[in-house]
């Protein structure tokens, strides 16, 4: 195998016979958008079939998006795989950061789903890529909101690294000297067929707190904004019953985005949860729960077609797995963070931002 520089050109013909790894050239998203439904059909719950406006504005439309860092492994005028490296956002979200860098993981046709060799050399050229761009440590898989693309699209959420699902991607970055960075577990709820839990406890609470929605999320930071641009995205506030004219703070919160994709192609509709709080002080009272129902009973009234919402749960969060589980959420698979260090680094990194659980 042969690994070409980010020319988009070179100068002596390339045999039909050899598999070349080279980046992104304008001819080749309509053949990146072909493999990644192929892999939609052959893998459902892990890829989102898209239609070529959603796949082209997520990545290649993305402000974010530079075409050294997209590599496609081709053989002849086949496709065989592809891998894209990105970079995670600065501390204040406004910018990318070349420090730390994002291995999305690699794409590879069925046939060749086995390939190590072939995983391995695409890995191996998003790494000179992040390298070349003076990052000192980067992430497989993503994780989180440091991932600026893909969003929606892989794991129908936010996942925090490579599905357990993927064995082949997960081999192949660990024999490159990646580390366990983190853990989550990927949860689902049928929206359509929700039916909330009601005690007398609830009710008390209902009768002491009201659950508002924004129509329109506000992000924290332009890098959000850009992460969900092409999501309908919600915000729930719960205040008490008589304080909600909006003097009082919110003593509860959820988020919930919605890709927009045209619905006729999809038998089921997908959102995702990510973000659900509580303020400390008031933990334990049935807010979260009197939250939850009034989320759900307002996605309930407006979707037509069957609707289901996923999440992802830091496996050391039990808490709010605790509290997913009561609400009928049931786990679908397992993810991995991985990460790798070429210089000093912060062992224990605040990605605190990142995680869903209750303040």
């Amino acid at each position: 195998m042969k690994i070409f520089p980010w020319t988009p050109k070179n100068k002596n013909p390339v045999p039909d016979s050899m598999t070349v790894i080279r980046s992104f050239r304008n001819a080749d998203p309509a053949q990146l958008l072909a493999l990644w439904n192929l892999k939609a059909r052959e893998k459902p719950t892990l890829y989102m079939a898209a239609q070529m406006d959603i796949f082209e504005s997520q990545i290649f439309g993305n402000s974010l998006f530079d075409p050294k860092g997209l590599f496609l492994a081709t053989k002849g005028k086949s496709l065989l795989g592809f891998v894209h490296a990105s970079f995670g956002p600065d501390a204040q979200g406004k910018a990318p950061d070349h420090a730390e860098g994002v291995i999305y993981p690699p794409v590879i046709h069925p046939s060749r789903a086995n390939d190590t060799g072939l995983i391995r050399d695409l890995i191996l050229a998003a790494e000179n890529y992040l390298l070349g761009q003076g990052a000192n440590h980067w992430f497989a898989g993503g994780l989180g909101q440091i991932s600026p693309f893909y969003t929606g699209l892989y794991g129908r959420s936010n996942p925090h690294g490579i599905f357990e699902s993927e064995p082949e991607s997960l081999a192949a970055f660990e024999k490159l000297d990646y580390q366990l960075f983190r853990r989550t577990t990927r949860m689902r709820l049928d929206v359509t067929s929700y039916r909330p839990r009601v005690s007398d406890s609830l009710l008390s609470t209902h009768r002491q707190f009201v659950s508002r929605r924004n129509l329109v999320w506000t992000p924290q930071n332009w890098w959000d904004a850009n992460i969900y641009r092409n999501f309908l995205s919600y915000e729930w506030n719960v205040f008490p019953r008589d304080e909600h004219n909006g003097i009082a703070e919110p003593i509860a919160g959820a988020v919930v985005h919605q890709m927009l994709t045209t619905a006729h192609l999809l038998q089921n509709q997908f959102c995702m949860l990510s973000y659900i709080g509580v303020v400390y002080e008031l933990l334990r009272r049935g807010i979260a729960s009197v939250l939850f129902a009034s989320l759900i009973n307002d996605l309930q009234y407006e979707s037509y077609i069957p609707l289901t919402m996923e999440t992802m749960v830091f496996d050391e969060d039990h808490r709010l797995r605790d509290f997913l589980t009561t609400q009928g959420f049931l786990p679908l698979d397992s993810c991995q963070a991985l990460c790798k260090i070429i210089d000093d680094f912060p062992t224990d990194p605040d990605y605190s931002c990142l995680n869903i659980s209750p303040k």
